[in-house]
C-alpha cells in the first residue's frame, strides 16, 4: 500500500502569524495515520494453529503465500502394559512388562506444498492387559497403539505407535514394549520385568517415555515394588509400592511430552497392584504386579493417545 505523502510542518501557537489550521490540513494528518495502520496490519505476522486430539481434517489457511511455512508435529500412541502373573506360593511369579512410548515426528514444510485440505489420523493408546483371575496363570499382554498418527492420504508424514508389554509368567519375565520407530526425536521403550520375581524396572526415558514394569514375587515369597515410569521434562512417575500399591499415572509436560505410567507393586496377601496409565501424548502404560493364587494379579494400564498439531506461520 502506498503512503499519502506528508510535508512536515512547523506549528506555532500565535493568534497572529501562527500555523493556519484547515480541514484539508487535518485530513492530510488523518490520512497519514490511517495509511500507517493499514501498512502495519499488512505486514503483521500471522499464525494458524490447528490441533487434533482425534482424527479430523486440516485446512490450509487461505492467506498462505509462497514464503509461508507450516510446522507439522505428530505424536504416535503408546503401548499398554502387561498384567502380572498369578502363581502358587514357592513359584516365581513375574510382573508385567510395560508399554513403549509413541514416536514423535516434527518437520517444517512450505505451506503451498501441502494440499488445500488433508486428513489427520490420530492413533489411540493400546489397552493394558487385564488382571489375571485364574490360579497358576500368566498375565495378559498389553496391546499396541491403534496405529500411527499421520497426515495426508496417501500418508505424507507419520509418527509410529509404541507396542505393548507382555504379561509376566512363572519364572518368565514380561517383555518390554518397543518405542515408536523412526521419527525425529528420541523416545523411551518400555521395561521388562524381573525373571526372578524382583522389583520392577524403570521405563526408558525420552521426549515421550516408556512405562515401568510390575513387581514380582520370588520363590521365597516377598512383595516388591513396581518400576518408575521413564523420565521426561516432568520427571518420572512414582512406582507402585510393595504390597499391591498402584503405579502412578504419567504426567504431560506442557501438553507436549507424555511420561510413562509406573509399574504396580506385587502382593503376597492380596491383589497385585495395577500399573499406571501413560500420559497423552504417547506415554507408555505401566505393567501390573504379580500375586499369589487366590488373589487377582495387577492389571497393566493403557498407553497415552496420539496427538497432532499443524502450525502455519505468515
Amino acid at each position: 500500500m502506498a503512503y499519502t505523502p506528508y510535508t512536515k510542518q512547523t506549528w506555532a501557537n500565535d493568534q497572529v502569524g501562527g500555523t493556519p489550521v484547515s480541514a484539508a490540513r487535518l485530513q492530510h494528518l488523518d490520512d497519514g495515520v490511517y495509511d500507517l495502520g493499514q501498512e502495519a496490519a499488512t505486514h503483521a505476522h500471522k499464525a494458524d494453529v490447528q490441533a487434533f486430539t482425534a482424527s479430523g481434517t486440516w485446512l490450509r489457511p487461505t492467506w498462505a503465500t509462497a514464503t509461508t511455512m507450516t510446522e507439522i508435529l505428530l505424536y504416535g500412541p503408546a503401548g499398554g502394559g502387561g498384567a502380572g502373573a498369578r502363581e502358587p506360593s514357592g513359584t516365581v511369579a513375574c510382573g508385567g512388562g510395560s508399554g513403549g512410548a509413541g514416536g514423535i515426528t516434527r518437520i517444517l514444510v512450505p505451506t503451498l506444498s501441502l494440499p488445500s485440505s488433508m486428513p489427520v489420523t490420530v492413533g489411540t493408546g493400546g489397552a493394558g492387559g487385564a488382571a489375571q483371575t485364574v490360579d497358576s496363570t500368566a498375565g495378559a499382554a498389553g496391546s499396541p497403539g491403534s496405529g500411527g498418527t499421520s497426515v495426508g492420504s496417501p500418508i505424507l508424514f507419520q509418527a509410529n505407535r509404541g507396542t505393548g508389554g507382555t504379561g509376566g509368567g512363572a519364572g518368565v519375565a514380561g517383555t518390554a514394549g518397543s518405542a515408536g520407530a523412526g521419527g525425529t526425536t528420541a523416545v523411551g521403550s518400555g521395561a521388562a520385568s524381573s525373571a526372578t520375581g524382583a522389583a520392577g524396572s524403570s521405563g526408558g526415558s525420552g521426549a515421550n517415555s516408556g512405562g515401568g514394569s510390575g513387581g514380582g514375587i520370588a520363590a521365597t515369597p516377598a512383595a516388591t515394588a513396581g518400576g518408575a515410569g521413564g523420565s521426561t521434562a516432568t520427571g518420572a512417575a512414582n512406582a507402585g509400592t510393595a504390597g499391591g500399591g498402584t503405579g502412578a499415572a504419567g504426567a504431560s509436560s506442557l501438553g507436549f511430552f507424555g511420561a510413562g505410567g509406573a509399574g504396580g507393586g506385587s502382593s503376597i496377601t492380596g491383589a497385585g497392584g495395577k500399573g499406571g496409565k501413560g500420559a497423552t501424548p504417547g506415554g507408555g502404560g505401566g505393567g501390573g504386579g504379580a500375586s499369589l493364587n487366590g488373589n487377582p494379579s495387577g492389571a497393566g494400564d493403557a498407553g497415552g493417545d496420539g496427538y497432532a498439531q499443524l502450525t502455519t506461520f505468515g
